[in-house]
């Protein structure tokens, strides 16, 4: 009996290892898929809490030179 007890621990301890090693691979493999498309949103494009618009150029630029003493920290 004690040979029936051994081989049954070891064949436990297989498939604990093939179980784990196949969900590490299936993990891996959905990574390493690569996306059909750039995502890129649309102006006016509605989103979860907010509508996407973007800043334009010259109000960024107005508002970082508003107040230059402040720039860079």
């Amino acid at each position: 009996m004690p040979n029936a007890s051994r081989d049954l621990n070891h064949t436990a301890r297989v498939l604990v290892h093939a179980m784990c090693l196949s969900l590490g691979l299936g993990c891996f493999q959905g990574c390493t898929t690569p996306q059909a498309e750039t995502y890129t949103p649309r102006l006016g494009q509605v989103g979860k809490d907010v509508m996407w618009l973007p800043t334009r150029d010259e109000l960024v630029t107005r508002l970082l030179k508003a107040d230059p003493d402040r720039r860079g920290r």
